[in-house]
């Protein structure tokens, strides 16, 4: 161990390091595709480092997003341009994405990632006095996710209560959000945080939550945009 420490410390009294972070911002992190508008949808794309950076454009379809997006597959119906660029210090760049295919009974889900590649900085300068300078560069990428709707988007959720469950089902064809749950007990203000769930078309979503607990959530329309308070009585 004390070998070790020696070398570590040998090796910074030789090599100064500078690291630089280089990071891509977006205006958000998803996106959406309405059923009935003009299939294009802006992204801002920023680099918040002085310096500049090229950027690579990849846009996968999640094929099963209630897995998290496991399985995905290169997609030629969600297409971004550019699909490569250059974005000077603390500068930005518009990137434009086109939904090539119509829209089909299903809501579909892309990922789009951004990319920085470094190209001819991290070299090594001789300094006087016979030490090297290293420059560092950490680049940090960004991915948004992009819900495209089908035709006549519409989320159906409806529960069911078991003794010790509650069941939340989507019979629709696009997803829907659920946030801000809480567990009450009856007659008393004790309540307890429940987990959200964004759940998919044709999925269901289980919370534990005895069957004598009332039951509060916020539901967001993902057609309209609104919020919508659920109250799920006790048995």
């Amino acid at each position: 161990m004390k070998v070790l420490l020696f070398a570590v410390s040998m090796f910074l009294a030789l090599v100064r390091a500078d690291i630089g972070v280089a990071q891509i911002t977006v205006n958000g992190a998803i996106f959406h595709l309405k059923f009935g508008d003009r299939p294009v949808q802006n992204v801002t794309v920023g680099n918040s480092s002085p310096d500049p950076f090229y950027v690579q454009v990849t846009v996968d379809e999640i094929l099963d997003p209630a897995d998290g997006g496991a399985k995905m597959q290169p997609s030629t119906d969600l297409l971004a341009s550019p699909k490569s660029f250059s974005i000077q210090g603390n500068g930005t760049r518009t990137v434009r994405l086109l939904r090539k295919a119509p829209p089909g009974e299903s809501e579909r889900v892309y990922r789009v990632a951004f990319a920085p590649q470094d190209r001819g900085l991290g070299d090594q300068v001789d300094l006087s006095g016979g030490a090297r300078k290293a420059m560092i560069r950490v680049l940090t990428g960004m991915g948004i996710l992009v819900y495209a709707d089908p035709i006549n988007p519409h989320a159906e959720l409806s529960w069911e209560r078991t003794k010790d469950s509650l069941i939340f089902k989507n019979s629709g064809n696009v997803h829907v959000q659920i946030s801000s749950g809480k567990s009450c007990t009856p007659g008393t203000t004790i309540c307890k945080e429940l987990p959200g769930k964004r759940i998919y078309a044709q999925r269901s979503f289980e919370v534990k939550v005895p069957a004598s607990e009332l039951v509060k959530y916020v539901k967001k329309d993902v057609k309209s945009g609104d919020f919508q308070e659920i109250i799920i009585e006790p048995q």
